[in-house]
Protein backbone atom coordinates (compact mmCIF):
# COMPACT_ATOMS: atom_id res chain seq x y z
CA UNK A 1 0.00 0.00 0.00
CA UNK A 2 1.43 3.53 -0.91
CA UNK A 3 1.33 5.89 1.85
CA UNK A 4 1.82 9.17 1.87
CA UNK A 5 3.13 12.00 4.91
CA UNK A 6 2.02 14.85 6.02
CA UNK A 7 4.74 16.69 4.62
CA UNK A 8 4.08 15.56 1.28
CA UNK A 9 0.40 16.28 1.45
CA UNK A 10 0.83 19.63 2.64
CA UNK A 11 2.66 21.28 -0.60
CA UNK A 12 -0.29 19.64 -2.92
CA UNK A 13 -3.15 21.60 -4.29
CA UNK A 14 -6.62 19.65 -3.95
CA UNK A 15 -5.78 18.61 -7.80
CA UNK A 16 -2.85 17.37 -7.19
CA UNK A 17 -4.68 15.25 -4.11
CA UNK A 18 -6.84 13.75 -6.11
CA UNK A 19 -4.62 12.77 -9.09
CA UNK A 20 -2.24 11.32 -6.30
CA UNK A 21 -4.72 9.03 -4.62
CA UNK A 22 -6.20 7.69 -8.68
CA UNK A 23 -3.14 6.40 -9.10
CA UNK A 24 -3.50 3.91 -5.81
CA UNK A 25 -4.28 0.45 -7.07
CA UNK A 26 -5.89 -0.87 -3.74
CA UNK A 27 -8.34 2.31 -3.26
CA UNK A 28 -11.75 -0.47 -1.75
CA UNK A 29 -14.22 -0.68 -4.40
CA UNK A 30 -18.30 -0.91 -3.58
CA UNK A 31 -19.07 -4.23 -2.99
CA UNK A 32 -21.36 -5.39 -5.83
CA UNK A 33 -24.51 -6.03 -3.45
CA UNK A 34 -24.17 -2.36 -3.17
CA UNK A 35 -23.49 -0.83 -6.38
CA UNK A 36 -26.42 -2.88 -7.98
CA UNK A 37 -28.63 -1.73 -4.85
CA UNK A 38 -27.80 2.24 -5.36
CA UNK A 39 -28.77 1.57 -9.19
CA UNK A 40 -32.58 0.88 -8.28
CA UNK A 41 -32.86 4.02 -5.65
CA UNK A 42 -35.43 5.64 -8.72
CA UNK A 43 -36.37 2.42 -10.58
CA UNK A 44 -40.06 2.20 -10.25
CA UNK A 45 -40.38 -1.33 -11.53
CA UNK A 46 -37.73 -2.57 -8.35
CA UNK A 47 -39.40 -5.14 -6.28
CA UNK A 48 -39.35 -7.25 -3.39
CA UNK A 49 -38.03 -9.97 -5.18
CA UNK A 50 -35.48 -8.75 -6.90
CA UNK A 51 -34.43 -7.03 -3.71
CA UNK A 52 -33.94 -10.51 -1.90
CA UNK A 53 -31.72 -12.20 -5.21
CA UNK A 54 -29.45 -9.44 -5.23
CA UNK A 55 -28.90 -9.40 -1.25
CA UNK A 56 -28.85 -13.07 -1.11
CA UNK A 57 -25.32 -13.17 -3.00
CA UNK A 58 -23.67 -11.40 0.05
CA UNK A 59 -24.40 -13.89 2.73
CA UNK A 60 -22.64 -11.89 5.40
CA UNK A 61 -24.37 -8.72 4.34
CA UNK A 62 -27.75 -10.70 4.46
CA UNK A 63 -26.88 -11.82 8.50
CA UNK A 64 -26.05 -8.40 9.44
CA UNK A 65 -29.14 -6.93 7.66
CA UNK A 66 -31.29 -9.55 9.48
CA UNK A 67 -29.64 -8.81 12.55
CA UNK A 68 -30.26 -4.88 12.61
CA UNK A 69 -34.03 -5.77 11.72
CA UNK A 70 -34.07 -7.67 14.93
CA UNK A 71 -32.40 -4.91 16.71
CA UNK A 72 -33.83 -2.81 19.66
CA UNK A 73 -34.16 0.00 17.20
CA UNK A 74 -36.53 -1.55 15.19
CA UNK A 75 -38.02 -3.78 17.82
CA UNK A 76 -40.97 -6.03 16.87
CA UNK A 77 -43.49 -9.03 17.92
CA UNK A 78 -41.64 -11.45 16.37
CA UNK A 79 -38.21 -12.61 14.99
CA UNK A 80 -36.96 -11.65 11.56
CA UNK A 81 -35.58 -14.57 9.55
CA UNK A 82 -35.88 -13.54 5.82
CA UNK A 83 -35.73 -10.77 3.72
CA UNK A 84 -38.87 -10.59 2.90
CA UNK A 85 -39.69 -10.69 6.64
CA UNK A 86 -36.84 -7.96 7.04
CA UNK A 87 -38.94 -5.64 3.86
CA UNK A 88 -42.34 -6.15 6.06
CA UNK A 89 -41.00 -4.85 9.01
CA UNK A 90 -38.74 -1.97 7.77
CA UNK A 91 -39.86 -1.00 4.01
CA UNK A 92 -37.87 -1.75 0.71
CA UNK A 93 -36.10 1.28 1.19
CA UNK A 94 -34.93 1.14 4.24
CA UNK A 95 -33.52 -2.17 3.62
CA UNK A 96 -32.08 -1.60 0.64
CA UNK A 97 -30.33 1.88 2.22
CA UNK A 98 -29.38 -0.53 5.48
CA UNK A 99 -27.54 -3.05 2.98
CA UNK A 100 -25.84 -0.18 1.00
CA UNK A 101 -24.24 0.96 4.68
CA UNK A 102 -23.24 -2.17 5.50
CA UNK A 103 -21.63 -2.60 2.53
CA UNK A 104 -19.91 0.69 2.27
CA UNK A 105 -18.31 -0.29 6.47
CA UNK A 106 -17.48 -3.83 5.01
CA UNK A 107 -15.32 -2.17 1.95
CA UNK A 108 -12.82 -0.75 4.40
CA UNK A 109 -12.59 -3.92 6.79
CA UNK A 110 -9.44 -4.35 5.14
CA UNK A 111 -7.45 -1.86 6.60
CA UNK A 112 -6.41 -3.09 9.79
CA UNK A 113 -3.57 -0.62 10.26
CA UNK A 114 -5.41 2.27 11.04
CA UNK A 115 -4.22 4.61 13.85
CA UNK A 116 -7.66 6.17 14.41
CA UNK A 117 -10.44 4.28 16.61
CA UNK A 118 -12.33 2.81 13.36
CA UNK A 119 -15.06 1.51 15.85
CA UNK A 120 -16.64 4.80 17.03
CA UNK A 121 -15.86 6.57 13.73
CA UNK A 122 -18.49 3.99 12.49
CA UNK A 123 -21.10 4.45 15.23
CA UNK A 124 -20.73 8.23 14.83
CA UNK A 125 -21.18 7.63 11.34
CA UNK A 126 -24.55 5.20 12.40
CA UNK A 127 -26.00 7.18 14.77
CA UNK A 128 -26.07 9.87 11.82
CA UNK A 129 -27.73 7.64 9.79
CA UNK A 130 -30.40 6.33 12.17
CA UNK A 131 -30.78 10.18 13.62
CA UNK A 132 -31.27 11.44 9.94
CA UNK A 133 -33.68 8.62 9.40
CA UNK A 134 -35.93 10.36 12.58
CA UNK A 135 -35.67 13.86 11.03
CA UNK A 136 -36.25 12.69 7.38
CA UNK A 137 -39.52 11.34 8.59
CA UNK A 138 -40.94 13.81 10.49
CA UNK A 139 -39.89 16.49 7.75
CA UNK A 140 -41.73 13.76 5.16
CA UNK A 141 -38.57 14.02 3.26
CA UNK A 142 -39.27 12.61 -0.64
CA UNK A 143 -37.07 9.24 -0.79
CA UNK A 144 -36.22 9.95 3.24
CA UNK A 145 -34.06 6.66 3.11
CA UNK A 146 -31.41 8.35 1.53
CA UNK A 147 -30.21 10.04 3.88
CA UNK A 148 -29.67 6.83 6.38
CA UNK A 149 -26.76 6.44 3.44
CA UNK A 150 -25.71 9.99 3.79
CA UNK A 151 -25.24 9.65 7.28
CA UNK A 152 -22.97 6.54 6.93
CA UNK A 153 -21.07 7.79 3.93
CA UNK A 154 -20.65 11.74 5.05
CA UNK A 155 -17.18 11.71 6.95
CA UNK A 156 -15.95 8.93 4.57
CA UNK A 157 -13.02 11.22 3.63
CA UNK A 158 -11.60 10.89 7.01
CA UNK A 159 -11.09 6.90 6.23
CA UNK A 160 -9.21 7.89 3.24
CA UNK A 161 -6.64 10.31 5.25
CA UNK A 162 -6.53 6.82 7.94
CA UNK A 163 -5.39 4.37 4.71
CA UNK A 164 -3.46 6.10 2.83
CA UNK A 165 -2.02 9.63 4.73
CA UNK A 166 -2.18 8.30 8.44
CA UNK A 167 0.35 11.10 9.27
CA UNK A 168 -1.79 13.77 8.03
CA UNK A 169 -4.39 12.45 9.89
CA UNK A 170 -2.55 12.17 13.23
CA UNK A 171 -1.92 15.97 12.71
CA UNK A 172 -4.92 16.64 12.18
CA UNK A 173 -6.78 14.67 15.12
CA UNK A 174 -3.80 16.76 17.10
CA UNK A 175 -5.23 20.15 16.30
CA UNK A 176 -8.66 19.79 17.13
CA UNK A 177 -7.61 18.45 20.15
CA UNK A 178 -5.47 20.76 21.36
CA UNK A 179 -6.85 23.76 19.95
CA UNK A 180 -10.46 22.53 20.40
CA UNK A 181 -11.95 23.34 16.75
CA UNK A 182 -13.81 21.38 14.69
CA UNK A 183 -11.56 18.75 12.50
CA UNK A 184 -13.13 20.80 9.36
CA UNK A 185 -11.29 24.06 10.80
CA UNK A 186 -8.22 21.91 11.66
CA UNK A 187 -7.73 20.97 7.55
CA UNK A 188 -8.31 24.76 6.52
CA UNK A 189 -5.86 25.95 8.59
CA UNK A 190 -3.18 22.81 7.85
CA UNK A 191 -3.94 21.75 3.98
CA UNK A 192 -5.49 22.63 1.11
CA UNK A 193 -7.84 19.73 0.73
CA UNK A 194 -10.34 18.48 3.50
CA UNK A 195 -12.12 15.20 3.61
CA UNK A 196 -15.59 16.33 2.45
CA UNK A 197 -14.02 17.12 -0.87
CA UNK A 198 -12.42 13.56 -0.64
CA UNK A 199 -15.53 11.91 0.27
CA UNK A 200 -16.97 13.41 -3.06
CA UNK A 201 -14.10 12.15 -4.91
CA UNK A 202 -14.81 8.66 -3.49
CA UNK A 203 -18.54 8.74 -3.72
CA UNK A 204 -17.74 9.68 -7.69
CA UNK A 205 -15.31 6.49 -8.11
CA UNK A 206 -17.97 4.51 -6.49
CA UNK A 207 -20.81 5.98 -8.58
CA UNK A 208 -22.68 7.10 -5.64
CA UNK A 209 -25.95 8.67 -6.14
CA UNK A 210 -25.55 12.68 -6.85
CA UNK A 211 -27.47 13.59 -3.10
CA UNK A 212 -25.50 11.61 -1.28
CA UNK A 213 -22.35 13.13 -2.99
CA UNK A 214 -23.35 16.47 -2.43
CA UNK A 215 -24.03 15.78 0.98
CA UNK A 216 -20.09 14.86 1.48
CA UNK A 217 -19.16 17.74 0.16
CA UNK A 218 -21.35 19.90 1.62
CA UNK A 219 -22.36 18.54 5.27
CA UNK A 220 -20.16 21.53 7.10
CA UNK A 221 -20.92 24.46 4.77
CA UNK A 222 -24.68 23.82 3.77
CA UNK A 223 -25.37 26.11 0.77
CA UNK A 224 -25.86 30.13 1.79
CA UNK A 225 -28.99 29.94 -0.29
CA UNK A 226 -31.03 27.59 0.34
CA UNK A 227 -32.45 27.31 -2.91
CA UNK A 228 -29.03 26.19 -4.75
CA UNK A 229 -29.41 22.65 -4.88
CA UNK A 230 -32.94 22.17 -4.68
CA UNK A 231 -34.47 19.62 -2.32
CA UNK A 232 -30.75 18.41 -1.88
CA UNK A 233 -30.36 21.35 0.10
CA UNK A 234 -32.33 19.25 2.96
CA UNK A 235 -30.68 16.30 3.06
CA UNK A 236 -27.47 18.47 3.42
CA UNK A 237 -29.38 19.98 6.48
CA UNK A 238 -30.15 17.33 7.91
CA UNK A 239 -26.94 15.44 7.87
CA UNK A 240 -25.21 18.41 9.53
CA UNK A 241 -28.02 19.03 12.67
CA UNK A 242 -27.89 14.86 12.77
CA UNK A 243 -23.99 15.25 12.73
CA UNK A 244 -23.41 17.92 15.49
CA UNK A 245 -26.51 16.19 17.95
CA UNK A 246 -24.11 12.95 17.49
CA UNK A 247 -20.96 14.94 18.55
CA UNK A 248 -22.71 16.55 21.34
CA UNK A 249 -24.22 13.43 22.65
CA UNK A 250 -20.98 11.85 22.57
CA UNK A 251 -22.16 8.92 20.55
CA UNK A 252 -19.15 7.16 18.99
CA UNK A 253 -16.24 9.38 18.04
CA UNK A 254 -15.01 11.04 14.46
CA UNK A 255 -12.30 12.56 15.99
CA UNK A 256 -14.30 15.68 15.52
CA UNK A 257 -15.05 18.34 18.25
CA UNK A 258 -18.54 20.24 18.27
CA UNK A 259 -19.34 23.03 21.17
CA UNK A 260 -22.87 24.19 19.92
CA UNK A 261 -25.48 23.29 17.13
CA UNK A 262 -25.45 26.21 14.93
CA UNK A 263 -29.12 27.26 15.00
CA UNK A 264 -29.50 29.01 11.92
CA UNK A 265 -29.43 25.69 9.76
CA UNK A 266 -33.06 24.75 11.55
CA UNK A 267 -33.91 27.63 8.97
CA UNK A 268 -33.40 25.28 6.11
CA UNK A 269 -36.35 22.89 7.19
CA UNK A 270 -39.86 23.32 7.26
CA UNK A 271 -40.93 24.32 10.79
CA UNK A 272 -44.27 23.38 10.11
CA UNK A 273 -43.09 20.04 10.02
CA UNK A 274 -40.32 19.99 12.44
CA UNK A 275 -41.23 19.62 16.39
CA UNK A 276 -37.83 20.10 18.27
CA UNK A 277 -39.66 18.91 21.62
CA UNK A 278 -40.90 15.51 19.97
CA UNK A 279 -37.49 14.88 18.38
CA UNK A 280 -35.82 15.05 21.50
CA UNK A 281 -38.02 12.56 23.05
CA UNK A 282 -37.55 10.09 20.53
CA UNK A 283 -33.99 10.12 21.15
CA UNK A 284 -33.88 9.69 24.64
CA UNK A 285 -33.22 6.47 24.82
CA UNK A 286 -31.05 7.05 21.58
CA UNK A 287 -27.47 6.62 22.46
CA UNK A 288 -28.62 3.10 23.82
CA UNK A 289 -30.28 1.62 21.24
CA UNK A 290 -27.56 2.96 19.05
CA UNK A 291 -24.92 1.14 21.32
CA UNK A 292 -27.08 -2.42 20.61
CA UNK A 293 -27.50 -2.20 16.99
CA UNK A 294 -23.67 -1.10 16.35
CA UNK A 295 -23.21 -4.23 18.43
CA UNK A 296 -24.86 -6.86 15.60
CA UNK A 297 -23.00 -4.84 12.92
CA UNK A 298 -19.73 -5.59 14.95
CA UNK A 299 -20.36 -9.35 15.13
Amino acid sequence: MQVFHFDDIVVLSPEEIKSVLNKIDDIPTLPMVAAKLLKTVNDPNFDVKELSNIISMDQAVMAKLLRVANSAFYAGNSEVKTIDQAVMRLGVSQVRSIVVGVSVIKSFAQFKQFDFDVNNFWKHCLATAFLNKIIADMLELDVAEDVWVCGIIHDIGKLVYAAYMPTVLTRLLNEVKEKKISFFQAEKSLLKIDHTQIGRWLCEKWNIPKTIKEVALNHHEPPINEFMLGKITNYIAVTHISDSIVKLSKIGNSGDYCSKLENQIWNYLDKSKFDTKSLLGRIKGFKKEIEEVFETLKT
